[in-house]
């Protein structure tokens, strides 16, 4: 059933199936298009915990990207997506294994631009690090970010928290 105010729709509701009058406008307020919307107590209001779930999932995105993305050591970029930690992490292991042992430790690895360098225990240790404090910041700064997101009380507020690693509030 339609007129010219809104369309009565069946829902699922908290009860079961049932008839809930939604008014429909003939235009979202300005930069809410993309929106969803809900009734409550016959009023049409932003639906923020879907809003929300938008915002944290593009942070989730964008926090994987940048851990996979690459990572900045002393002996040149190392890729940094989940099988080439693993890869890193058992060189460490090994290294250790090797120096605990009293013998050498020696690994050609291949960075980001395809290129080669000899590792030693020393050099494949640091770059192990640098990795996990890597992987550790990103994950921090996606909490910090979703934190925020889950404070904003508006749309506007939750859509204004975006991917940066660098912070302008701090």
């Amino acid at each position: 059933m339609h007129d010219e105010t809104g369309e009565l729709r069946f829902v699922e509701t908290m009860g079961g199936m049932g008839p809930e009058w939604l008014v429909v406008a003939e235009e979202a307020p300005e930069g809410l298009a993309d929106t969803p919307w809900l009734v409550v107590e016959g009023a049409l209001v932003p639906d923020l915990a879907a809003v929300r779930a938008v915002q944290r999932a593009l942070i989730n995105g964008a926090r994987d990207a940048a851990r996979d993305g690459g990572v900045d050591t002393p002996s040149g970029r190392f890729d940094s997506d989940a099988e080439s930690r693993g890869m890193l992490n058992g060189a460490v292991t090994t290294a250790m294994l090797a120096t605990q042992q009293g013998g050498a430790f020696s690994v050609d690895w291949t960075r980001a631009d395809d290129s080669e360098v000899k590792l030693d225990a020393q050099a494949v240790a640091v770059a192990g690090v640098a990795v996990a404090a890597w992987v550790s910041a990103v994950h921090e700064r996606s909490r910090v970010l979703k934190a925020r997101i889950d404070a904003a009380e508006t749309v506007e507020e939750i859509r204004a928290v975006i991917w940066s690693l660098v912070d302008e509030e701090d």
